[in-house]
């Protein structure tokens, strides 16, 4: 069951009379009328508890009766009526990352009848709302448990000796679970009617606020849609193409990723430190507004006073609508368009955003080549087709920036690692002031519903300074990081990835080998078809495919019991099960005559199989691309375990093959010839392999939210060995001179 922050409303008259109408529309239920602030709050660490433990509500706004439901029933069957409210407080606190056009509402009721809910919002709406609630003193939010919906009997449900009294002075009745289930549906309408008149009369002096200038739906019972849970990996969102005007836009197919208000509210503590007292009052620019997460905390963070001017922008209809109906009125000027390719904005100040996490493979084709061709003419640089939609959106905020401003990132960690991210290290080198980054562990992921590692990237548009220092830090949080280390502008020009903690690298000419002077190393194969090429032996032979015909492959590394493998006397690996692979260069005419059965087996390929572009690319379709049996494995990419580091080395003894989750390690001429010199060396070269950290796998890899850890052959070439024996030395200077 799901814990979750929310907000009992505690004043002496409007609060108890919410709870009369709620207890009576939903006699059954164990709910009390509240608005939930954050749900769920399992991930919260024990540092961010406090942002929500010590929130100080002093006031609520009740706007207007409202309904919602939902048309799909297998989500909820209920249909909803509500009292729509406001606080700037809470809604700064708001996290509810599965209903991110959630609006703050406290519920009445809750249940199947269509009818009764119309009746209840016609009567609601016969009264005048729109005031002030003051609170008193102190007045925090309750952590509850939220399930299914718990039902009580009239031995477990209780009220209150206050809500007894006001039932019985508004209805001359007494409060009991008994009375409230025996009502018929006319009766529960005119005890609330009575409630409403009582309210009416008791807020008449109660301070009024205006009326949203756009209301909630009244009529129709479908303004709030649950956006079901995607876990995805490294930021992949679907996009789809949507026309607006004359520009060709994408939506987020209503993958929204919310900032969580704990991390915006360390961002915005953080980049207050490095506001000069000269940028007062802050002209606030957020080009992804989604919420308005960025602006209510530097609201609440330095006051209205100190905000001269605030412009959000988000490419989402509706997350507008939402976002300025709950921050217009504190000065937020919130536009819908496309950002990127928008031009003439109010130059900024101040610059906070977590722009949207969309892979290249998802933006459009013709909207992504207008957008680097725009970016690319802008900044002067050269864009990689393959950068994910936040690498547009940092760049060209640059021209939306003065001289001096500051600008806060939340994106994706990706930039330091990637081909692709190269240009915004050295747009963050090479044309402003890099302040400093900080970067997540991957294992504690910032957002409920996306696997994605992240990093906070600050820097003022301030040419850079050949003697200027860069904060790195990692872990932990922005405020309290468990890595901090300074490092100069040339060390990060030096670098082609850049790493969280730095690597600081040693100029000796002892220094052990790297794999890539001992070893090529190749990707395992890619067949295009797995379940169609690959099979266990005995089904092979149950289909009647002849030996000729087959390879003997390796199973997935999970599927090892150790990390030696050790050869049948046929070559096979002694493993189980032991898998063959489909590999032949017989024409078909040849294989039609002398082998029947395979010729069937062909010819049952599925078209899906068919139309792999592999399988199109290759001459006869089923002969693979040629690969070895490689002597040294390692895994290509994995999360690991408490017993297993997440990439690891194999010895392969035996005549398989590898698919392309394992690389493959083949010696070099040189250590090639000393191994079949001295076999027995093998074994050293293989616990050599095992002796290099994985902390030198990491710095030369990459590593994604949840823990993923990956290494290209690229990156592997360039692992350093842990220790460099005499023998090795001795050898390797003797047959491969290394310099």
């Amino acid at each position: 069951m799901a814990t979750a922050y929310v907000f009992y409303l505690r004043d002496n008259v409007v609060g108890p009379c919410l709870d009369l109408i709620r207890s009576i529309c939903n006699p059954e239920s164990s709910s009390r009328p509240h608005i939930t602030v954050r749900y769920p709050i399992d991930k919260l660490k024990d540092n961010d508890f406090t942002l929500y433990l010590n929130a100080n509500i002093r006031e609520i706004e009740i706007i207007e009766p409202g309904t919602f439901s939902t048309k799909d029933t297998t989500i909820s069957p209920n249909h909803t009526v509500f009292l729509s409210c406001k606080s700037d407080i809470l809604q700064g606190l708001s996290y509810k990352p599965d209903y991110p056009y959630s609006i703050f509402h406290i519920t009445l009721y809750e249940g199947p009848s269509l009818k009764f809910a119309k009746q209840l919002l016609k009567i609601l709406q016969c009264f005048p709302w729109g005031f002030i609630v003051q609170l008193p003193e102190h007045t925090k939010l309750t952590q509850i448990e939220i399930g299914k919906t718990q039902k009580n009997n009239s031995k477990s449900k209780t009220y209150s000796k206050k809500l007894k009294s006001l039932f019985r002075t508004i209805t001359s009745e007494i409060l009991s679970l008994s009375l409230l289930t025996s009502l018929s549906n006319a009766q529960r309408l005119e005890f609330t009617k009575a409630i409403c008149y009582y309210l009416q009369n008791a807020t008449m002096h109660f301070p009024k606020v205006a009326l949203l200038s756009t209301s909630y739906n009244k009529t129709k019972f479908d303004i709030s849609l649950k956006i079901k849970k995607q876990k995805i990996d490294s930021q992949s969102v679907k996009s789809n193409e949507v026309k607006t005007g004359e520009s060709q836009l994408f939506s987020l197919n209503k993958a929204l990723f919310l900032t969580p208000p704990e991390l915006a509210n360390d961002i915005v503590r953080y980049v207050i430190t490095k506001l000069n007292p000269d940028t007062y009052p802050i002209d606030f620019g957020d080009p992804a507004i989604g919420t308005g997460v960025f602006f209510s905390t530097l609201l609440n963070a330095i006051g209205k006073d100190k905000i001269n001017s605030a412009i959000g922008i988000d490419i989402d209809v509706k997350m507008v609508e939402e976002t300025r109906n709950q921050w217009s009125h504190k000065g937020l000027d919130v536009e819908h368009g496309d950002y990127l390719h928008m031009d003439r904005l109010p130059k900024r100040t101040l610059i906070i955003a977590n722009p949207p996490y969309v892979r290249y493979q998802d933006i459009p084709p013709e909207y992504k080549k207008k957008l680097q061709e725009r970016a690319s003419a802008q900044m002067g640089m050269r864009i990689s087709g393959q950068s994910s939609i936040y690498v547009y959106f940092l760049l060209l905020s640059h021209g939306w920036m003065i001289k001096e401003a500051l600008a806060a990132w939340l994106i994706p960690s990706e930039f330091m690692e990637t081909n692709y991210g190269l240009v915004i290290r050295q747009y963050l080198t090479q044309k402003v002031e890099l302040l400093r980054i900080h970067r997540f562990n991957p294992d504690n992921i910032q957002f409920e519903n996306a696997l994605v590692s992240s990093a906070v990237v600050v820097y003022r548009n301030h040419p850079p300074n050949a003697d200027q220092k860069v904060l790195l830090s990692g872990g932990g949080n922005l405020l309290n990081p468990e890595y901090t280390e300074e490092v100069t502008l040339h060390d990060l020009n030096q670098e082609s990835k850049w790493k969280v903690p730095w690597i600081h690298r040693q100029k000796s000419s002892s220094l052990p080998p790297r794999i890539g002077d001992l070893f090529s190393v190749h990707r395992g194969l890619a067949t295009g078809a797995n379940t169609y090429f690959i099979m266990e032996r005995g089904i092979a032979k149950q289909r009647g495919i002849p030996e000729l015909a087959l390879r003997p492959i390796l199973p997935k590394a999970r599927a090892l019991e150790t990390d030696v493998i050790e050869r049948e006397t046929d070559g096979y690996p002694r493993v189980s099960p032991q898998l063959c692979l489909l590999d032949c260069d017989l024409p078909e005419e040849k294989i039609r005559t002398a082998y029947p059965r395979l010729m069937d087996y062909l010819k049952a390929a599925s078209n899906t199989v068919l139309n792999s572009t592999l399988v199109r690319g290759r001459r006869p379709w089923y002969h693979q691309e040629q690969r070895q049996p490689a002597p040294f494995l390692i895994t290509y990419m994995g999360r690991g375990s408490k017993n297993q580091t997440p990439l690891y080395f194999l010895w392969n003894k035996s005549d398989a093959i590898a698919t392309n989750t394992y690389l493959m390690l083949y010696p070099s001429k040189a250590l090639e010839r000393l191994l079949n010199e001295q076999p027995d060396l093998l074994e050293k070269t293989f616990s050599l392999l095992k002796e290099i950290e994985f902390q030198d796998l990491s710095i030369n890899g990459r590593v994604y939210g949840g823990g993923l850890h990956k290494i290209e052959p690229k990156e592997f070439l360039n692992v350093r060995l842990s220790s460099f024996p005499s023998w090795l030395k001795q050898a390797v200077f003797e047959y491969l001179p290394l310099v």
